[in-house]
């Protein structure tokens, strides 16, 4: 029969060149001699302007044969009227990647919205709309935007709101950050 090894071999490569993941409370982390200080979690009642997710924002340049850089953030998300509707999209460097839009609705939702996107990097043709950057060898801002549908469908981030049988306090749920560059 032989051991797990003989049929499942270990790879001998990987495609990931670094990993970045951190809680967002304003911790540092140091990866290859370049730090990234981490946004600080913060509760936000929805509005029906577009609002920075906060914690989410992140300064970034991959290393240089990247193809991919997937963008992942885990945050709460709950309702604040009778039926809550929350937009989140990706946005890098101030351009909305309308290809990163998602929705949650619902009467009675609490719950961890796990965002996830995957920036192709090295197109030919560059269109940051589409999630597509063709040269990436300076910073680039990526972060979470989010709004709620309308003053009638409010929603909200970061807001614990219950804990172990009463009101949270203190009501913040703090966010996951995690950068994963490929080759």
């Amino acid at each position: 029969m032989g051991n797990l090894s003989t049929h499942f071999p270990a790879p001998t490569s990987s495609n990931v060149l670094e990993i970045i993941s951190y809680n967002t409370d304003g911790r540092t982390v140091n990866l290859n001699g370049t730090d990234y200080t981490a946004g600080t979690t913060a509760v936000h009642a929805g509005s029906t302007s577009d609002y920075d997710v906060s914690g989410s924002p992140i300064v970034y340049t991959p290393p240089s044969d990247t193809k991919a850089v997937i963008y992942e953030i885990d945050i709460t998300a709950t309702y604040i009227d009778s039926t809550g509707i929350g937009h989140f999209w990706l946005d890098i460097d101030g351009t909305e990647v309308t290809r990163s839009r998602r929705t949650l609705r619902g009467t009675t939702w609490q719950q961890v919205l796990s965002f996830r996107f995957a920036i192709q990097v090295g197109v030919s043709t560059e269109n940051l709309a589409l999630g597509q950057v063709g040269t990436w060898t300076s910073d680039k801002t990526l972060k979470l935007r989010s709004r709620e549908y309308s003053s009638s469908y409010e929603s909200s981030t970061n807001d614990l709101t219950w804990w172990d049988g009463a009101a949270a306090n203190p009501r913040i749920a703090y966010s996951n950050l995690k950068i994963t560059a490929l080759k």
